[in-house]
């Protein structure tokens, strides 16, 4: 039975044994087997291979960690030499043994020839790197990155226990100085600047230069009337103003209501926001020219092909654009760079007319109006809550009121038919008639509870629009007849007419600005927010709307409208530089 375990262990193990015959080891003692059996209980050293090896008829355990092949080879070449040793092995493990070195020579021609301890080394090894991998990184070769100290977190003088910095006024003086220098730099030349197109040639420049001289002859040889189609048939300035129809003129509507759009009307003038627009007076060509934020001019013959001349007569948003009353060739520009300009076809330039310095201290102008009654009188609003007047004759500031406003003035615009009224809005909520003989004392002030948009009168002066940024339209029916003083304004009460309408356009959309129609006093026209998009045209007389202007062609919200002053024509533009011009019957392209 022994002889069978040791049998099985070398089988399994792989190990040379040293056997006795049977008869030997039958013969073996009682106390032999004893002490075998204690030797066997005997407390060993814990290993992964244990292997018992019989000699000189002693049964012990040896303790090996792996078996060599040359320890393989050298117990067959023993066996070989010994016959009568090897003829005591079983045929079984003589073929065992042999298998075993074929197999490691087979090993040996691969390249295989590892021992199974390496084999047990290298896998421990391997164990050991990757823990380094985990412990020191993913790629221990690399140099660490040096972080470079965070700067200390700055502290006042206070917290640093050192006195604050003296400011003397030499020094203030001249940080005043350096910032005005500053934004002179970023101002264009204050001389004229020449008529040169930014997408034109200079051939293209002389055909626009060619089509704006012969839109002065056609003024000169009488074609501009300031009658007839001026007002509504029948009606004067004075009829206008005393008129109360409380009922639209149904003729106006139909002819509101039969406008249309192309798609040849539409056309893109200026690369930003639309921020101003005005359509020219001539009934024999029509052209239309818009400004943008960035102080780019557009100007678009419709009749024509679509065919732009872009110009860029300011370096900053153009605020407010206006053909002289008196002499609609010249086209007058204020913008936020501090500048005014007027485009004048005799100079073939863009004249400076003003600009901001010690005297106007502003950080730019907002607004420009001017009369008819009053060619020569330029009104003026600045950034900060300035207005100024200006003769233009002589470019000279007449007078400047520093703190018209608290905050920035939107809108300025002199009274249509009362020669020294001018009426301002601004963002502190206010709406002020002033009298420009006496600049500093307000005639009146209506107090609001939003910022204000833009305050404007009618044509005839008959009514004042008041828009406000609390969603609403207040008409004021002839604020200047009634009796209000300075101790006794008028206010939201003593409007006419309280219209809702949604004002809120936002960063990204300019500001509603609603404009009257100068061939019916009594109509404005203003953008809307609403879906599908359209144009709305109110009655002052009524106070209720009585057009909803849209087409399948305009997507968009067209915050800039003006009415052409003489054609059944209104365009609009909106806040991506896209001007739409809308046609009524019997205005077909010429």
């Amino acid at each position: 039975m022994a002889g069978k375990n040791l049998k099985k262990a070398a089988s399994g193990k792989g190990v040379a044994i040293k056997q006795e015959t049977p008869t030997a080891t039958m013969r073996q003692s009682t106390a032999e087997r004893g002490n075998n059996t204690a030797i066997r209980n005997k407390p060993r050293r814990r290993s992964t291979r244990a292997c018992p090896v019989v000699e000189n008829n002693d049964v012990h355990v040896k303790e090996e960690l792996t078996v060599v092949p040359s320890a393989i080879e050298g117990t067959i070449a023993m066996n070989g030499n010994r016959g009568d040793e090897s003829s005591a092995m079983s045929a079984f493990e003589l073929e065992r043994l042999e298998n075993i070195r074929r197999n490691q020579e087979v090993l040996r021609s691969l390249g295989l020839g590892a021992t199974r301890s390496e084999m047990g080394l290298n896998a421990a090894a391997q164990r050991i790197q990757q823990v380094r991998k985990k412990t020191v990184g993913s790629n221990p070769g690399l140099k660490p990155v040096k972080r470079e100290p965070r700067a200390p977190t700055r502290r006042s003088a206070r917290m640093e226990g050192k006195d604050a910095p003296f400011y003397s006024e030499e020094k203030l003086i001249m940080e005043v100085e350096a910032q005005s220098a500053r934004e002179e730099e970023k101002r264009m030349d204050e001389g004229p600047l020449t008529l040169e197109t930014l997408n034109r040639s200079e051939e293209g420049g002389a055909d626009f230069l060619g089509l704006l001289k012969q839109l002065l002859s056609e003024q000169e040889a009488g074609s501009l009337t300031s009658e007839g189609k001026g007002l509504a048939p029948g009606a004067s300035a004075s009829s206008s103003s005393s008129s109360k129809k409380k009922k639209p003129d149904m003729d106006y509507v139909e002819r509101l209501a039969a406008l249309t759009l192309a798609e040849e009307d539409i056309l893109k003038l200026t690369p930003s926001r639309v921020t101003s627009m005005v359509v020219h007076p001539s009934e024999r060509t029509l052209v239309v020219v818009a400004s943008d934020v960035d102080g780019h001019l557009g100007v678009w013959r419709v009749d024509g092909d679509k065919d732009v001349f872009q110009f860029r007569p300011h370096i900053a948003k153009i605020s407010s654009m206006q053909y002289s009353p008196g002499d609609p060739s010249k086209l007058i520009s204020s913008s936020h760079d501090g500048t005014v300009r007027c485009l004048d076809l005799e100079k073939e330039a863009f004249d400076l007319l003003v600009a901001t310095d010690e005297k106007f201290q502003d950080s730019g102008f907002t607004c420009a109006s001017q009369a008819a009654h009053s060619p020569d009188k330029l009104y003026l609003a600045g950034h900060e809550g300035s207005t100024g007047l200006l003769d233009v004759r002589s470019r000279t500031l007449a007078w400047v009121h520093g703190e018209a406003h608290g905050k920035k003035v939107n809108s300025i615009e002199a009274h249509p038919t009362r020669e020294h009224l001018f009426v301002s809005s601004s963002t502190d909520r206010a709406v002020t008639l002033w009298d420009d003989r006496k600049p500093k004392k307000e005639v009146w002030t209506i107090a609001h509870t939003n910022s204000i948009n833009n305050a404007t009168f009618n044509p005839t002066g008959a009514h004042l629009l008041i828009t406000c940024q609390n969603h609403m339209l207040y008409l004021h029916a002839d604020p200047i007849a009634a009796k209000f003083t300075a101790s006794n304004p008028p206010d939201v009460t003593t409007a006419h007419y309280r219209i809702k309408h949604n004002n809120n356009t936002g960063r990204w959309l300019s500001k509603f600005w609603p404009t009257w129609d100068p061939k019916h006093p009594d109509a404005f026209v203003i953008g809307s927010l609403e879906q599908p998009r359209r144009i709305e045209v109110f009655s002052a007389s009524s106070g209720f709307q009585i057009a909803s202007v849209r087409s399948e062609w305009m997507n968009s919200v067209q915050s800039i409208n003006q009415f052409h002053p003489t054609r059944n024509i209104l365009v609009g533009a909106n806040s991506s530089g896209r001007v739409h011009s809308y046609r009524g019957p019997g205005e077909e392209r010429r």
